[in-house]
């Protein structure tokens, strides 16, 4: 089935197959944690993907603190 859904594609078997540790699992970690804030910016623009993007577009010019805070924000 792994396979099939993939077309043969194995460019990522070594990594899958490898050894887990948390060095590995760390960026999903990192990227999931800030999905709820994104989500919320979204329906704050009422899912209008131009402002959308322009709000990510501002936040990412942020100095890391502020836009930690920013998005901390946003989830609440």
């Amino acid at each position: 089935m792994r396979d099939e859904q993939r077309a043969g594609d194995k460019r990522f078997d070594g990594w899958v197959n490898g050894p887990m540790n948390k060095a590995k699992l760390l960026p999903f970690g990192l990227y999931d944690q800030w999905v709820p804030a994104f989500a919320a910016l979204f329906r704050q623009v009422n899912g209008d993907w131009l402002a959308f993007y322009q709000a990510v577009e501002k936040l990412g010019g942020l100095p890391v603190e502020p836009r930690k805070a920013a998005l901390r924000r946003l989830m609440h």
